[in-house]
């Protein structure tokens, strides 16, 4: 089955005649908003001084991050009474792409100066 963003939506009244596409609209905002402004707390120098230093477990966790972001989706759909899986999901896996993608970086940069 399907259980992408738009099953999970559609556990959570997308689709639903009774809802309106403002509600959708707004439901699919305010995930994408609390997952950004969570997302940017892992953005900060401070963080990155953490991923310069600890490149390997911070690519470790954001793996794990990602995959437990990706189940906390599937729960969201079973689950449709938790609100909470709802907005942890996308902020998880937003999350993890940033660390991601900054421990990538440093990676990079290491061996871009000959690094081994």
């Amino acid at each position: 089955g399907d259980w992408g963003p738009e099953a999970v939506m559609k556990f959570h009244g997308v689709g639903n005649p009774s809802k309106t596409p403002a509600e959708a609209t707004a439901l699919e905002m305010g995930r994408g908003l609390l997952a950004t402004v969570i997302g940017m707390l892992v953005a900060t120098p401070h963080f990155t001084d953490l991923y310069r230093a600890l490149p390997r477990i911070f690519r470790m966790s954001a793996e794990v991050i990602n995959a437990v972001g990706h189940f906390v989706e599937i729960l969201a759909a079973i689950f449709s009474q938790i609100i909470a899986f709802l907005y942890l999901g996308p902020a998880l896996c937003l999350v993890a792409g940033t660390m991601s993608g900054a421990v990538r970086s440093v990676i990079l940069q290491h061996f871009a100066k000959g690094g081994s």
